[in-house]
C-alpha cells in the first residue's frame, strides 16, 4: 500500500506465497519476519520466502508516496496608502491527493482572498487524505509617498510677501502652488508673490 501522504509513515507490504510446499516463512530485508510489513516509508522492500522443503523465492515490493503539497502565491497585492481594505491573496495549489479543503485565518475557504487589510493571513490545506499543508502571506500597507516639498518662511511687508527658501521641515504648514503666483498655508491664509 502506497503512502498516504509525503514522507509520512502509512505505507505497507505483504506477501502471499502458493505453489512448493506449505509451511511458508516469510524475511523482509532489514524488516520482520512475517508475511506483512506495516508502517514504512516509500522505497523498494524485498521478501524472501521459503516453503516448507527449505525452496526459496524473492520479490520485492515498491511502496510509492504522492508528491508534496505545494502552495504558490500567483499574486499578492499591496493595500494603497489610503488604508481601506484592497489587498488580495491569490494561490495555487499542486502536489498531494486531490480534492483540496482550504482554510484561511479569515476563514475564507478559496484559492484567492481580496478586501483584506493589513496584516498575515495562514492559508491551511487539506488533501483527500488528510494531509496538511500552511503558508503564511503577509498583506502590507503602501507606505504614504513623501512630496519631497521645500517649504519656505514668508517674509511679509505691508505690501508684499517675500518667499524665502528654507531646508525642508515637515509641519511647516506652507506649499507653493505652481511656483508662482501665491502661497497657502494649511490654515487657508494666503500670501500674494
Amino acid at each position: 500500500t502506497d503512502l498516504n501522504c509525503y514522507k509520512d509513515f502509512s505505507g505497507s507490504v505483504n506477501a502471499s506465497a502458493n505453489g512448493g510446499t506449505t509451511g511458508y516463512s516469510y524475511n523482509w530485508t532489514g524488516g520482520p519476519f512475517t508475511a506483512a510489513w506495516t508502517g514504512i516509508a516509500a522505497g523498494n522492500y524485498q521478501v524472501t520466502v521459503r516453503d516448507g522443503n527449505n525452496c526459496v523465492a524473492t520479490k520485492i515490493q515498491t511502496v510509492a508516496e504522492p508528491a508534496e503539497i505545494k502552495i504558490t502565491a500567483t499574486a499578492q497585492n499591496l493595500i494603497s496608502c489610503d488604508g481601506k481594505a484592497t489587498g488580495s491573496v491569490n494561490t495555487a495549489v499542486t502536489g498531494g491527493t486531490s480534492p483540496y479543503g482550504l482554510l484561511w485565518s479569515n476563514n475564507k475557504t478559496t484559492n484567492n482572498i481580496s478586501n483584506l487589510l493589513p496584516g498575515t493571513y495562514v492559508l491551511t490545506v487539506t488533501d483527500n487524505h488528510n494531509c496538511k499543508m500552511t503558508a503564511n502571506y503577509t498583506v502590507t500597507q503602501v507606505n504614504t509617498p513623501d512630496p519631497g516639498f521645500t517649504f519656505l518662511t514668508p517674509d511679509c511687508g505691508i505690501d508684499k510677501c517675500n518667499i524665502i527658501p528654507n531646508d525642508t521641515v515637515a509641519g511647516s504648514g506652507l506649499s507653493v502652488v505652481n511656483g508662482t503666483g501665491s502661497i497657502i498655508d494649511f490654515n487657508g491664509s494666503s500670501f500674494e508673490l
